[in-house]
């Protein structure tokens, strides 16, 4: 796997469950805290930026708005309009 490649759901999952099995390993069956989880995030984003995407967001005076996208622009589709 190279930087900033896209995963396959299969190596993703492989991934996560790597992830999962070493911090079990480490620190039993007790949830990560939130800080950890956060680094951890943080690292997959920017190992693997084309899987781990971050919504795009615009600030307003209103505070932050996400930007909707367009089926098949990574994001979907609302099925009722």
């Amino acid at each position: 796997m190279n930087n900033g490649m896209r995963l396959a759901s299969a190596e993703n999952m492989k991934v996560i469950h790597a992830l999962n099995q070493a911090y079990y390993e480490g620190f039993g069956g007790i949830k990560p805290p939130e800080k950890v989880r956060e680094s951890i995030a943080e690292i997959l984003k920017n190992k693997f930026p084309q899987t781990y995407k971050t919504a795009d967001v615009v600030k307003t005076s209103f505070g932050a708005l996400k930007i909707k996208r367009a089926k098949g622009g990574g994001g979907h589709s609302d099925l009722s309009t």
